[in-house]
């Protein structure tokens, strides 16, 4: 009997040690996101905004940003460039409780060259060969504007622009909402006209640099004459690419 007295006693207190270290122990619930700035000190702070709150992020001496106490959930998260560089857009980070989601290195760039990378499509079977590209995000960090021009020895030119509102990375993003484009042709003594897409574009990010601060994808769309333009019929773009357009 005393010994089976001891072996309950044993017993209940592992069962009391174990419920006191659970209790000293408990399970995380928030999670940290972690970038690097290359050049350092290209960007003065990491935005962090989840359910209308922002979170502004400062950098160490070697461009590392490091935001903690982060409650699990999804952030989109913008870097705020320095003077005289630009950013890439906005990108959805997830958070999970105990863990530190790292986005790697993040580049910023001085604005470069439109003659960097190739842009090209089919417009009404006729080839279209961008001269000078780019992409361009806009002030909010979560647009992009990616725009080629094709220039002839007569002096017309004609400009494909491809708009994402809200871009989160890679994927296809069609129209009404997530993609629209713009057609337009000028001339040196002509009106420009201008056609642009309804309900059938469709663009597709198939990779972003983020260190060297590149974006390719593919692109169609049909075109409209726009209101108050003197543009007719429609244009149907197709086969569109480009590759390693640099994102000012």
């Amino acid at each position: 009997m005393k010994n089976i007295f001891l072996l309950c006693l044993f017993l209940f207190g592992s069962i009391l040690v174990s419920c006191k270290k659970d209790k000293d122990d408990p399970k995380p619930t928030t999670g940290s996101i972690k970038a690097t700035a290359t050049p350092a000190g290209a960007a003065t702070n990491m935005r962090l905004t989840r359910d209308n709150t922002t979170i502004e992020i400062a950098p160490n001496s070697s461009g590392v940003f490091q935001a903690d106490n982060l409650q699990a959930g999804n952030y989109s998260v913008t870097f705020t460039p320095e003077i005289g560089y630009q950013g890439p857009p906005a990108s959805n980070i997830t958070v999970t409780a105990g863990n530190t989601t790292d986005m790697g290195t993040i580049g910023f760039v001085q604005p470069g060259s439109q003659f960097i990378g190739t842009m090209s499509a089919s417009v009404n079977g006729k080839t279209w060969n961008s001269a000078l590209h780019g992409g361009t995000v806009d002030g909010s960090g979560m647009g992009l504007t990616i725009s080629g021009a094709a220039v002839s020895l007569t002096g017309t030119t004609e400009t494909i622009m491809l708009n994402l509102p809200n871009i989160t990375g890679l994927g296809t993003y069609s129209a009404p909402f997530d993609a629209s484009a713009v057609y337009m042709v000028a001339s040196i003594t002509g009106t420009p006209l201008t056609w642009v897409s309804g309900s059938n574009c469709t663009i597709t990010i198939t990779n972003i640099d983020q260190v060297e601060q590149k974006i390719s994808g593919t692109f169609s769309f049909t075109a409209n004459p726009a209101p108050g333009s003197s543009a007719s019929g429609n244009k149907t773009v197709t086969n569109g690419t480009f590759t390693n357009l640099v994102i000012q």
